[in-house]
C-alpha cells in the first residue's frame, strides 16, 4: 500500500522552511533579515530554522556561505509556528 501523498498546503508549508548549520556568525550573515522562527546554539555551532520565500537563491545564498541546509519536518515547523514566543530562546520573532 502507497502512503498517501501530503496535501499541497502540507508540500508548500515544507517547501518554505529549511534550517541552515554552521559556524554562528556565519548563520547570523545569513539570517540577517530573513523571518527566522528558531535559532539554537551549541558551542560556536548555531541551527537557524528560517522561512523563505519558496526562491532558491536563498538555499545558493546558504550553500555558497558554507552553511548545511537542512529539511525541517512538518512537525517541526508546526512546534516553531505555533510554540509560545518566550520557548524560542529569546530570538526576536514576529
Amino acid at each position: 500500500m502507497r502512503a498517501p501523498r501530503p496535501s499541497p498546503v502540507v508540500r508548500l508549508a515544507k517547501q518554505r522552511a529549511f534550517a541552515v548549520v554552521g559556524p554562528a556568525a556565519t548563520v547570523d550573515t545569513f539570517t540577517a533579515g530573513k523571518d527566522m522562527l528558531d535559532r539554537q546554539q551549541l558551542g560556536g555551532l548555531v541551527t537557524a530554522t528560517v522561512m523563505s520565500d519558496g526562491n532558491a537563491s536563498n538555499l545558493k545564498q546558504a550553500e555558497a556561505l558554507g552553511l548545511e541546509v537542512v529539511a525541517v519536518s512538518l512537525q517541526q515547523l508546526i512546534v516553531h509556528l505555533t510554540g509560545d514566543k518566550s520557548e524560542r530562546n529569546g530570538v526576536g520573532v514576529r
